[in-house]
């Protein structure tokens, strides 16, 4: 039966073998491919599936190995933002040989330039050195961009400056008794929130500058910020800071003395910057070396659409006169009354503009009042240009209910008109300032944004904040072309108030 399994074929018959018909040549042969054609597709459809099937399992095995990795745990996941403590793009000079030498060059003393803002003097000398190891600068460009570091860790008014890590705010606020929304990450608690550099990317900067991003996805309501009336810097911080009690409560205006709510800040927070040991140390780390706002600008270096507004002029004329009279009514007097506490040289009008920068553009309005010291959080006009500039022409003029409160992480953040965007800043009755996720939540890599007042509009907050919005409501003509972000670059030349006590 072996023999004939390949050549006979079975009919019926009860197992009877038939012999083998001949074949019809006379009769058209139909072709192999034809006959065979569902068999052919069907091969071919069985190895496709098989290959698909081989990828399947190795991208399945390959994720299970952890080479791919979900984007809600992906730490490293590409953000428009970078940490402020953190210098840009240094590996690229040495490891990159294939990118334009000159471009990478004015990448780095870009990067250069802002560490220098953003007061990361360790990291601007660290680009530096590679700039010069690279062999990419002449010796006149190395003489130029050390003498910027030098005079950036000289000039400014925070001690010890190399030593700084503006990251470190965020500790600062739990230390404080306060909280920042966290994360776990690889089994570790971390923060959330990130202190962010959004105008890395000089290309594409929108001027935004400095403020802070999430780090993870936030929904609607979620607490993202709180910090107590402890870590806050006030003039009646000043009261019960060592050191300093005895000269905040004597001087006090409620007490007869020159020290209000403004001016008395910008002394505590200048007599603080120049203490490495200062309580306040990780806060003031967080405060930006450059805060060009217009006031700080000479005549020659305002953009031409500044100039031709005229209540831009006005506005920065008002900021200019109050920055000088209150150095002039509290620098000479608190040097001649306690010269073991200030020292002249940490007291220039320079130091003292910065400070005056630090606290319009970042303070906010708190007022306490009522038997039980309730807090409230005020509008940004209780504390207008034109009420503080008469309180310092007569003394008897009453002081503002709401005082200027330095609120640190808090200070950072940026402002958002745009209802649905923004975060929720309030502020508790202990006097707790809380930042919440606004009701589109904040997805990872999203800017944290308030609204600092929602009567603000046009050009009115170029002066005191550094930006221009859009048009009020019958505003006729265009708007300034050009705003002073926060963190934009500082002119070449600034105008200080008089000094009648040093010639700084």
């Amino acid at each position: 039966m072996g023999k004939n399994e390949g050549s006979g074929r079975f009919r019926g018959g009860k197992g009877k073998q038939e012999e083998p018909e001949e074949e019809d040549f006379s009769k058209p042969k139909e072709s192999w491919i034809k006959s065979n054609l569902s068999d052919f597709l069907a091969v071919v459809a069985g190895a496709v599936l098989i290959v698909m099937m081989l990828a399947l399992f190795t991208l399945l095995y390959v994720n299970a190995m952890g080479d791919i990795k979900h984007w809600e745990q992906a730490k490293e996941v590409s953000l428009d933002v970078y940490n402020l403590d953190t210098i840009h793009d240094t590996q690229s000079l040495a490891a990159s040989k294939d990118k334009d030498d000159l471009l990478e060059t004015y990448a780095a003393v870009d990067s250069i330039e802002r560490a220098v803002q953003h007061g990361n003097i360790g990291g601007a000398r660290s680009v530096l050195q590679q700039l010069i190891s690279s062999n990419t600068l002449q010796a006149s460009d190395v003489v130029a961009l050390t003498k910027l570091i030098d005079d950036a860790e000289v000039q400014n008014p925070i001690a010890e400056l190399g030593k700084c890590r503006a990251t470190g705010v965020l500790g600062f606020v739990k230390e404080k008794g306060g909280s920042i929304i966290s994360e776990t990450v690889k089994g570790e608690e971390d923060f959330a929130l990130m202190l962010a550099d959004f105008d890395h990317d000089q290309q594409h900067a929108d001027g935004r500058g400095r403020g802070i991003a999430a780090l993870k996805e936030i929904k609607q309501g979620e607490t993202l910020i709180e910090v107590p009336v402890s870590a806050h810097m006030s003039v009646k911080s000043g009261e019960t800071t060592p050191g300093l009690e005895n000269v905040f409560k004597t001087e006090s205006y409620v007490n007869g003395g020159p020290l209000r709510s403004f001016n008395g800040l910008a002394l505590l927070l200048l007599h603080q910057t120049h203490k490495p040991d200062s309580v306040y140390r990780s806060y003031i780390c967080s405060l930006p070396l450059h805060i060009p706002l217009p006031f700080l600008w000479a005549d020659a270096d305002l953009p031409v659409d500044f100039v031709a507004d005229d209540g831009i002029v006005t506005d920065r004329a008002l900021v200019r006169e109050l920055v000088e009279l209150s150095y002039n009514n509290t620098v000479p007097a608190m040097l001649a009354k306690y010269p073991d506490v200030f020292k002249e040289e940490d007291l220039t009008t320079s130091k003292w503009s910065w400070a005056c920068g630090v606290i319009l553009s970042r303070a906010l309005p708190l007022k306490k009042s009522g038997v039980m010291g309730s807090y409230s959080l005020e509008d940004p006009a209780a504390l207008n240009v034109v009420d503080l500039l008469a309180g310092f022409k007569d003394a008897k003029h009453p002081e503002p209910d709401a005082e200027h409160t330095l609120v640190p992480v808090v200070d950072m953040i940026n402002h958002e008109s745009n209802e649905k965007l923004r975060c929720e800043l309030t502020v508790k009755s202990d006097g707790t300032v809380v930042v919440t996720a606004g009701p589109a939540g904040l997805q990872r890599g999203y800017e944290v944004a308030v609204s600092y007042s929602d009567k603000l509009c046009g050009t009115a907050p170029l002066n005191q904040w550094g930006f221009v919005l859009s048009p009020c409501p019958g505003e006729e003509g265009s708007q300034p072309a050009v705003s002073a972000s926060a963190d934009a670059e500082e002119p070449a030349d600034v105008t200080p108030p008089t000094d009648t006590t040093s010639s700084t």
